[in-house]
C-alpha cells in the first residue's frame, strides 16, 4: 500500500508544475474542511453543499489539466478575466477610462508571458514510433520549461519570488504566465529557454525550441489600439467580453511572432544539414520544410542550396519567413508593420462586415454551421448556470447562502464540462478518450476504437484560412456524430487532436465498421467546405476526405498477451489494474493509429491520380495550382522521401485503370509502409512488430473482402491478395516465434 502511494505521489509531481501542486494541496485542504464540516453538521443542507463545491473544485483542477502536465489554455482566458474583477485592494487590475480605453493597474506593469513552442513534433510522431514520441517529447519540454522558470524566480532563500502557470497554448506551443518579473530577468530567462534541447530516446535530434516573450502592458496596448478604430457601438465593456479579446489579441500577436521565428529556425536547420553534409538535409527540406516556403525561390531542396552557396541565405530567409506568414495571416496582403496587421485583423472581425458574409459561408458549408451535440450540452450547462446565478442574486440569510453555494456548483459543473471538450468542436477531448476507454476496458466491455484522420487540414488552414479550417473541422465533427447515431451503436466520438479524431464503440469490430460505412456514407454526400474571407486564390471548394484505423478486443488481447510475456512490463505495473488498463488502452489507440498508415497512403494515390487526371489539371491553371499544393501537403502519406511522388505522376500519366490501378497501388503502398518503417526507426521491439503485422494481415483481409464481393473480379487479382494476406500472416507468426530476433530493418 505504501510502495503504491509512494508512486501516485511521484506520478503526480511528473504530472503537476510545481505551482499546480501548491493549488491542488490547497484544494485538497479546502475538501478535507468540508468533510469535517459536514461530520459534524450531517443534517445542515449548505454544509453538504460545500462539500459537493470542494469535491468538484479538485474535479475541475483535474479536467484542467493536459496530458503533458501543464494547465489546458482555456484556464488562461478565466485568469484574463479575473483582471476585471476586484482585487485583494477592492480595484480590478484592468477598468475602463473616460475615453473607454483600459486602463492597467501599476501593479501588472511587471506581468509577463512567455510562449515556448516545440518544433518538429509530426517529426517526433514519426520517428519516435507514433504519438508516444510526440507525447514524450511535449513532456520534456514542458520540464524543461517548468526548470528554466524555477530556477528564474528563485530568490536568495529558494523561495519563489512571483506566482506563475504553465498552459498549453495550442499543439505544441506553452505558455507561461509569470505574475511579476522585471525586464531584464525575463529577457535572460526568454534566451536561457532559446538554447534548451529537450531530448526523447529513439530520435536523433533534440526539439528546436521557439521562444518568444510578451508583455501585458504591450498587448493592452494593442487593445486600446483596436479600440479606437472601432464605432462607439463597438466599443468592449470592461469583463468578459474585453477579456475575450485580451486573449485574442495576444493570440494573434504570439502567433505571428512564433510563426515567423519557427519558419526561420526551420530554413537555419536545414542550412546547417547542408553546410555539415548531412545525409538527411533532402529529406528533412521535404517533410519539414518544403511545405512552409511553396512559391518562393526556397520552394525547393535545390534552390534552398543555391542560395546558402552563394552566401544570398540569410537576408533571403528572413523576407521568405516574413512574407510567408504574412500571406498567411493576411490573405495575402502585403503589410509594412506586424503590429498594424493584427490591429486590422481584430478590427475586420469586429462590426466591419469581412468580403463574404458569415451567414452565406455557414449555408455554403452545409453541417458546418450546425451546433454538435457537445456544444448543445455546453449551452444547457451554461443556461443552468445562469439560471442559479439568476436566482442567487440578492438572496440573503442561510437560504442565500445555500441558493449562491447552488450557484457555484453550477458555475463549476459548466467549467468541468468545458474543460472535458475541445471548444471549436465540442467534442470530447483526447484525454477523456483514455479516460473512458480504460473504464470500458476495465469493465470487460467488447469495445473497439476507430482512429480517424481527417485529409488536407493544412490545406484548409493555409489555402483557404484558419476559418475554412475551423468550418471544415466541425464539419468533420458533425459527421461523425451523425455516423454513429446513423449506425444504430453505442459510442463516442472524440477530438484527439489536429486533423485526428477517435471513436469508440460497443459491440467490437462489426459495430465499428458499420460507423465507419454510415460515415463514408454521410461524407460522400456532405457539401465542399467553401471559401472563406481569408482564402487565397489557389483555394478551391474541397469535400472532407477521412482515412482509417481499427482497433477491438481481440486484436488488444492478442497484442497485451505477447507484450506480457516478452517482459514489456514489469510485475509491478501487471499486478496494479490501473496500470494494465492504462496500457491496454494506449495499445488499442496505437493499434487503431498504424492501420491509418495503409488507408491513407492508398486512399490518398487513387485521390490525387484522379485529379492529376482530370481535364481541369491540363486547362485551368488556378486548379494546377491547387492540386500541386494537395500534393505538396501530402509529402508524407505519398512516401515523398521514398520517391513516392515520382510514383504518383508515373501512375497518373500510366494507362493503367480500375484493378489493375488499384493493384499496382496496393502493392506499392504495402512496400513502402514496410520500408519506411525500417528507414525511419531500426531496430524495432517485438510488440512493435506484431502491430505492424497485425494491421497488415487485417488490412490485407478488408481489400480480399473488397475484390471478393465483385462478381468479375478477376481470379488471379485474388490468389494474389491471398498471397500477400499469407505472406503477411507468416510474418506475424515468425516474429512470435522468433521473439527476441526484432531487427528486421537490417
Amino acid at each position: 500500500m505504501e510502495d503504491n502511494r509512494e508512486r501516485t505521489r511521484l506520478e503526480e509531481l511528473q504530472r503537476y508544475s510545481h505551482a499546480g501542486l501548491l493549488e491542488k494541496a490547497h484544494l485538497e485542504n479546502e475538501l478535507f474542511d468540508a468533510e469535517k464540516g459536514i461530520e459534524g453538521n450531517p443534517d445542515d443542507e449548505n454544509a453538504a453543499l460545500r462539500l459537493e463545491v470542494a469535491r468538484k473544485k479538485l474535479e475541475l483542477f483535474s479536467a484542467e489539466h493536459d496530458n503533458a502536465g501543464a494547465f489546458k489554455f482555456k484556464k488562461f482566458g478565466r485568469r484574463i478575466q479575473e483582471l476585471f474583477e476586484a482585487g485583494p485592494d477592492g480595484k480590478p487590475a484592468v477598468e475602463a477610462g473616460e475615453d473607454g480605453e483600459l486602463l492597467l493597474a501599476e501593479s501588472m506593469a511587471d506581468r509577463r508571458f512567455m510562449l515556448v513552442n516545440m518544433g518538429e513534433l509530426d517529426r517526433f510522431n514519426k520517428e519516435g514510433g507514433g504519438h508516444a514520441g510526440g507525447d514524450a517529447a511535449l513532456g520534456e519540454t514542458a520540464a524543461a520549461v517548468e526548470k528554466a522558470v524555477t530556477e528564474a524566480l528563485k530568490g536568495e532563500k529558494g523561495e519563489l519570488t512571483s506566482d506563475y502557470q504553465i498552459y498549453r497554448y495550442d499543439g505544441n506551443t506553452f505558455m507561461v504566465d509569470i505574475a511579476s518579473m522585471p525586464l531584464q530577468e525575463f529577457s535572460a530567462l526568454v534566451r536561457k529557454m532559446q538554447e534548451a534541447e529537450p531530448r526523447v530516446e529513439g530520435v536523433k535530434d533534440p526539439a528546436p525550441l521557439t521562444v518568444r516573450g510578451l508583455d501585458l502592458k504591450n498587448v493592452i496596448d494593442l487593445v486600446n489600439h483596436v479600440q479606437a478604430e472601432l464605432p462607439p457601438e463597438g466599443k468592449l465593456e470592461p469583463g468578459e467580453d474585453a477579456a475575450r479579446e485580451i486573449v485574442e489579441v495576444m493570440r494573434r500577436a504570439g502567433d505571428w511572432d512564433l510563426e515567423v521565428n519557427k519558419l526561420f529556425t526551420r530554413a537555419e536547420r536545414v542550412k546547417a544539414k547542408i553546410e555539415s553534409g548531412d545525409p538527411d538535409a533532402r529529406s528533412f527540406f521535404d517533410n519539414y520544410v518544403k511545405k512552409s516556403f511553396q512559391d518562393t525561390e526556397f520552394g525547393t531542396f535545390e534552390g534552398f542550396s543555391k542560395a546558402v552557396e552563394e552566401g544570398r541565405y540569410l537576408g533571403a530567409a528572413e523576407e521568405i519567413a516574413v512574407g510567408a506568414v504574412e500571406k498567411r495571416f493576411a490573405g495575402g496582403r502585403k503589410v509594412d508593420d506586424a503590429i498594424q496587421e493584427i490591429i486590422d485583423a481584430r478590427v475586420r472581425a469586429r462590426n466591419i462586415p469581412p468580403e463574404i458574409p458569415p451567414l452565406e459561408k455557414a449555408e455554403a458549408a452545409g453541417t458546418a454551421g450546425a451546433m454538435t451535440d457537445g456544444e448543445r450540452i455546453l449551452e444547457a450547462k451554461r443556461e443552468a448556470m445562469e439560471d442559479a446565478e439568476a436566482r442567487a442574486a440578492g438572496a440573503a440569510g442561510p437560504e442565500g447562502e445555500g441558493l449562491a453555494l447552488k450557484a457555484q456548483a453550477a458555475k463549476l459543473e459548466y467549467r468541468i464540462e468545458a474543460a472535458r471538450r475541445d471548444m471549436g468542436t465540442g467534442l470530447l477531448e483526447r484525454g477523456v478518450h483514455y479516460e473512458d476507454l480504460e473504464k470500458a476496458i476495465g469493465e470487460g466491455k467488447d469495445v473497439a476504437a476507430v482512429f480517424v484522420d481527417m485529409g488536407f487540414l493544412k490545406y484548409f488552414d493555409n489555402m483557404g484560412g484558419s476559418d475554412v479550417g475551423d468550418a471544415a473541422l466541425k464539419t468533420a465533427a458533425s459527421l461523425m456524430e451523425q455516423a454513429v447515431k446513423a449506425a444504430g451503436v453505442k459510442g463516442s466520438v472524440y477530438r484527439y487532436g489536429g486533423d485526428e479524431f477517435t471513436i469508440q464503440v460497443e459491440g467490437g469490430a462489426a459495430a465499428a465498421e458499420q460507423v465507419i460505412r454510415a460515415l463514408e456514407t454521410l461524407r460522400a454526400s456532405s457539401e465542399p467546405i467553401p471559401a472563406g474571407a481569408k482564402s487565397r486564390e489557389e483555394y478551391a471548394p474541397t469535400r472532407l476526405a477521412f482515412n482509417y484505423g481499427l482497433a477491438d478486443r481481440v486484436m488488444l488481447d492478442e497484442l497485451y498477451g505477447l507484450a506480457a510475456r516478452e517482459g514489456k512490463y514489469t510485475p509491478d505495473e501487471m499486478e496494479d489494474p490501473g496500470r494494465v488498463v492504462n496500457a491496454k488502452a494506449e495499445l488499442l489507440t496505437k493499434a487503431a493509429d498504424v492501420g491509418i498508415e495503409y488507408n491513407k497512403a492508398y486512399s490518398r494515390f487513387m485521390l490525387l491520380i484522379g485529379e492529376l487526371r482530370a481535364p481541369e489539371y491540363a486547362s485551368d491553371p488556378a486548379r494546377r495550382k491547387q492540386v500541386d499544393a494537395m500534393v505538396t501537403f501530402s509529402n508524407k502519406a505519398l512516401f515523398s522521401e521514398l520517391g513516392g511522388k515520382d510514383k504518383l505522376e508515373a501512375l497518373a500519366a500510366s494507362g493503367l485503370e480500375g484493378e489493375a490501378l488499384e493493384e499496382e497501388i496496393l502493392d506499392y503502398v504495402v512496400d513502402k509502409v514496410a520500408e519506411a518503417r525500417a528507414r525511419e526507426q531500426g531496430k524495432k521491439d517485438v510488440l512493435d512488430l506484431l502491430l505492424a503485422a497485425q494491421v497488415k494481415v487485417a488490412f490485407l483481409t478488408d481489400r480480399l473482402k473488397d475484390m471478393e464481393g465483385v462478381v468479375d473480379a478477376q481470379e488471379q487479382k485474388i490468389v494474389k491478395l491471398q498471397g500477400s494476406l499469407k505472406k503477411a500472416e507468416d510474418e506475424k507468426r515468425q516474429i512470435i516465434e522468433q521473439r527476441g530476433n526484432v531487427d528486421r530493418a537490417a
